[in-house]
């Protein structure tokens, strides 16, 4: 068998060009070259038309932001104004590029309806037959391009590219448009699970944002605990005072630890780790007997921000962890928050301040108009529901567990980001090749979750209970329960990507299908245990979650890891029936590596064909050509090629 057909190629001869050493089969051609006329956009109101509430997309130059396409920044214009506006009209498949302000910034518009854009943005068409369209993309995503367009601005105050100079703008194109196609291919597939990576992130914050307006707030109770909740004012909770006033000029990797609010603006935490993050956290040297012992912060302090540039930035604080009672000063804007009383546990007030209610009490003392800031008298009048100590210990537990897996997916996506990034560097600049093999399939990006079996002390039924339950939580709902028939492939996919094979799966007419989850065990005892239950709505019924889910996602986790469900959100989108010819054809691949046969579509049709309960399928359009074709590749992206 052959090898995945991405192969490491080391080109024997290099060149330099204006954009760096490139194979020396490459050739340099520019922008002007590719594409269309490039030509950027204007604003609409500047020809007398208004902003609309709909109708055609607008984008600023907001919209093409470091991290992809931006809608949040959007706004709409009539019909009448778009007609108007010819030149700044953009369809699908143009590329972006920021001519203003952060210059450099590209994004691939991806859009079946018409836009529109503002001068600030430059369009590029890409019509030349010679290139691909992804990889220019892709290369003019490099940071040496961003840092290019930057070097050539003009303007101090508003630093600005003219669309001469975008033009002009070098792009190195592979000799083959298969070669461009891959690379592209490669560097798509990264960013596909980036992606799924981010919406799993974005849910599992969803989720606790969620959880907390409900258990911080009292609307949903835990077990076995009962009673009302006592309404406190933070001035009952704590004493607040000031902190020492220092610039960020005086600080250094010398002196006391210093918290200086800015710092607080811009975490993304709630608490600060003294132990732990010592090394990171900004030195000031000053003698401790010029430091007033209020600003000296202490384990379970809780510092607040009295200064924002807007509103929601009022409630920023964070919550002090120090069992070491080092010294650490709180700075410049910052109110310290000392406890008066034994009433709220340390872990709980990394979370109690955040529910909207608080939040909202923040915005209504904060004053000022460009600065808006909140007194220490002020925070004292803020009110919130304080339960038990052991309640609050039971809920911040909850709330410290999904913060640990956000924690760990937030690692995961940095790596991937990474990683995209390495591969950016090797591929577009030639230092790796990629040669097509006939199936025109590339696979550079390792699989997310490991490629070895998990170490199993505990029978297949219960392992394949957990499957069940798990893919019902990530992929079953009450408005869509999950049926046999998709948890079946799910399952398929799962363990072909995990352990390399799918042990148990027949050849059935639904496509790959193991009849013993049903009747030797797995979905009774996923059911038995309460990870899942049945559900039902209109003509749908399927599985959904059960109240000891968790457990079953414990089990998964620790068997299989967190990157495995990663990997499945790819497949979210896809219907049952592609789902169906996915599994079908990798089967049917796996049975021709197994008798020494190609992998080609023939060879796949006639496995099909010659199964009794598959034959049929081949007079599905599903099963088309084309689609199999593809399906093909998808596999050998997916699985590669085993000996």
């Amino acid at each position: 068998m052959k090898e995945p057909s991405a192969k490491y190629l080391a080109p024997s001869r290099y060149k330099q060009t204006e954009v760096g050493v490139i194979p020396e089969d490459w050739t340099l051609s520019n922008l002007a070259a590719l594409s269309a006329f490039i030509t950027k956009g204007s604003t609409p109101t500047t020809y007398g038309f208004n902003w609309q509430l709909e109708g055609f997309l607008f984008l600023r130059s907001e919209c093409v932001s470091e991290n992809g396409l931006d809608l949040l920044q959007s706004t709409y214009i009539s019909d009448a104004a778009h007609a108007s506006l010819r030149r700044s009209q953009i369809n699908d498949g143009d590329l972006l590029i920021t001519i203003t302000g952060n210059v450099g910034r590209v994004v691939l518009f991806r859009n079946s309806a018409q836009a529109n854009i503002n001068q600030h943005i430059a369009r590029v068409r890409i019509t030349a037959s010679e290139a691909n369209r992804d990889f220019v993309y892709h290369f003019l995503s490099l940071p040496q391009c961003r840092t290019r367009f930057t070097s050539i601005t003009t303007g101090q105050a508003y630093p600005q590219i003219s669309l001469k100079q975008v033009r002009e703008a070098p792009v190195p194109l592979p000799p083959t448009k298969a070669e461009q196609e891959a690379i592209a291919e490669a560097l798509s597939d990264a960013d596909a699970l980036i992606e799924s990576m981010e919406r799993l992130l974005a849910k599992k914050r969803q989720i606790k944002e969620g959880a907390m307006q409900e258990l911080l707030t009292g609307k949903k109770r835990l077990a076995g605990f009962g009673g009302e909740w006592e309404v406190k004012a933070l001035g009952e909770l704590f004493k607040f005072s000031g902190g020492l006033s220092a610039s960020r000029d005086q600080l250094s990797t010398e002196g006391h630890c210093y918290l200086h609010y800015g710092d607080i603006h811009t975490s993304n935490k709630f608490f600060i780790d003294v132990r732990s993050e010592f090394r990171d956290i900004p030195k000031l040297k000053v003698p401790l007997n010029k430091v007033s012992a209020k600003a000296l912060l202490a384990d379970g302090d809780v510092v607040f921000v009295d200064a924002s540039e807007d509103d929601e930035g009022a409630s920023k604080h964070v919550v002090v962890v120090n069992p070491d009672n080092r010294p650490f000063i709180s700075g410049l804007h910052t109110i310290v928050a000392k406890s008066t009383s034994t009433e709220l546990d340390h872990q709980y007030r990394r979370y109690c301040f955040q529910t909207r209610t608080v939040k909202s009490q923040f915005r209504f003392f904060a004053v000022g108009t460009k600065v808006s800031g909140i007194s220490k008298t002020n925070i004292a009048k803020v009110t919130m529901p304080v339960p038990s100590v052991a309640e609050q210990v039971a809920i911040a537990s909850i709330f410290s567990d999904m913060d640990a897996e956000i924690v760990v997916l937030e690692g995961k996506l940095i790596k991937a980001r990474s990683l995209k990034q390495g591969m950016m560097q090797e591929l577009l600049t030639g230092r790796i090749r990629l040669v097509q093999s006939e199936t025109n399939v590339v696979q550079l990006l390792p699989k997310a979750a490991s490629v070895l079996a998990p170490a199993k002390s505990h029978n297949w039924a219960i392992n394949e209970a957990v499957v069940i339950s798990v893919l019902a939580k990530n992929f079953g709902s009450e408005q869509w329960p999950l049926g046999r028939m998709r948890y079946t492939k799910l399952s398929y996919l799962l363990h072909r990507h995990v352990e390399g094979q799918a042990e148990g799966f027949l050849k059935k007419a639904a496509g790959p299908y193991n009849p013993a989850t049903k009747y030797k065990g797995p979905e009774g005892i996923a059911l038995k245990n309460g990870y899942i239950q049945r559900h039902s709505r209109d003509q749908f019924s399927g599985f959904i979650a059960a109240e000891k889910i968790d457990e079953a996602d414990s089990y998964f986790t620790k068997w299989y890891g967190e990157d495995v469900m990663v990997w499945l959100e790819q497949f979210r989108l896809r219907t049952n029936d592609e789902l169906e010819l996915l599994a079908t054809v990798d089967m049917a691949m796996a049975d021709l590596r197994k008798a020494g046969k190609a992998e080609q579509l023939a060879n796949v049709k006639r496995v099909i064909r010659d199964h009794p309960e598959w034959e049929a399928k081949l007079s599905r359009s599903i099963f088309s050509d084309d689609k199999i074709v593809r399906a093909m590749k998808s596999c050998q992206k997916l699985f590669g090629s085993e000996e």
